[in-house]
């Protein structure tokens, strides 16, 4: 049976040998220069085509644990005193976006099986300091020393914010510390109106969270992403950041966006929105009137909501509005229709300071 599988090999070995010995070389060296021949391609994608990745993510959370060690069933969906931590998640390979940035926050192997989900492995507990400790060694060779911090939105567990938080970052191809904070949502549609209770409640601990990256790390620049109705505490706490930090680290929030954020207008306007101005932050809201979030919004609220595109409506000064009703506004990959472009592409081109979305899902 070995001889069998040696001289199988062997062939095999020989047709190749021989299928590149025929092929003709790059003609010249500017076309070498130019484009590798297509052998050389296809032996990188070889060695690249489905990759097992993971990232290492930071959390605070005001859920309360269960007692259990399984990853995916730590917390509940009830209200806690808050946690910190960190968890390592698996991120699939997509070939539109290629492996992740090398980064101290990134982990690739190519010596375990590929995946084809990402998947919540593991939950490290630590105290505040312990997490702004590890968050500071592994900025010790990144010279952005950047943070995002994640806020979802409603109807999601904790085991789904680590996913999508993952997911959030890969897209983005964030190359720094990510965060998320994880408020006890129900995890039902029909909890809507309880949700945005709890998203009200969860303002003291994200305030705590916030504060904490921004004075106790050595973190340069922090980007706020809030979704649907997580952009409700996320930007009320924003505004508190105003009156609570000093200057220098008031300047280190570079850009708050808010992904159809599920707000009431008036709320926003005439209670949040004067707390903000004045700040170096720019503030980006990315409105539609086709997200599936947006409509079950309104199925249980009346009244405009910030996401909310109409054209009798005031601008908002020192708000940047974005009508993104043609483009895909879903971060967790669902396709709600044919778009053009997608939200994640134009939060990381501005990141990135790129003229256009660098990819679109």
């Amino acid at each position: 049976m070995k001889k069998k599988h040696q001289s199988y090999n062997i062939v095999i070995a020989l047709f190749f040998i021989a299928l590149l010995t025929a092929l003709p070389a790059c003609s010249s060296k500017k076309q070498a220069e130019s484009s590798e021949c297509w052998y050389t391609k296809f032996a990188n994608n070889l060695s690249t085509a489905d990759p097992y990745q993971e990232i290492e993510l930071f959390y605070a959370s005001n859920r309360a644990t269960t007692g259990k060690t399984i990853a995916t069933d730590y917390y509940t969906d009830k209200n806690g005193p808050i946690t910190w931590g960190s968890c390592s998640v698996t991120v699939p390979y997509d070939e539109k976006m290629g492996s992740l940035q090398k980064s101290n926050f990134t982990i690739r192997s190519f010596d375990k099986s590929s995946v084809g989900n990402y998947g919540l492995l593991d939950i490290r507990a630590l105290p505040m300091r312990g997490m702004s400790d590890n968050i500071d060694m592994r900025f010790a060779d990144n010279s952005e020393k950047a943070t995002l911090v994640f806020v979802p939105g409603y109807n999601i567990s904790f085991e789904e914010t680590a996913l999508l938080t993952a997911r959030v970052s890969y897209k983005l191809q964030f190359n720094g510390a990510t965060l998320f904070y994880s408020w006890p949502t129900s995890g039902a549609k029909l909890d809507y109106i309880s949700d945005e209770q709890t998203a009200k409640n969860a303002r003291p601990q994200l305030l705590e969270l916030l504060t904490e990256v921004a004075t106790k790390t050595d973190t340069n620049a922090i980007y706020l992403v809030g979704h649907s109705m997580g952009c409700l505490p996320l930007s009320e706490v924003f505004a508190d950041l105003k009156s609570s930090l000093d200057p220098d680290d008031m300047a280190k929030f570079i850009d708050l966006f808010l992904i159809t954020p599920d707000i009431n207008r008036n709320v926003f306007t005439n209670k949040i929105m004067p707390s903000m101005v004045g700040t170096e932050t720019k503030i980006t809201v990315y409105g539609s009137n086709r997200d599936k979030g947006m409509k079950e919004s309104h199925s249980q609220r009346a009244g405009v909501r910030l996401a909310d595109v109409k054209k009798d409506l005031a601008p908002i000064q020192g708000l940047r509005f974005v009508n993104a009703t043609s483009m895909e506004t879903s971060i967790d990959g669902t396709k709600y229709y044919n778009k053009k472009g997608t939200v994640l592409g134009a939060i990381s081109a501005t990141i990135h300071k790129e003229e256009q979305c660098p990819y679109s899902q």
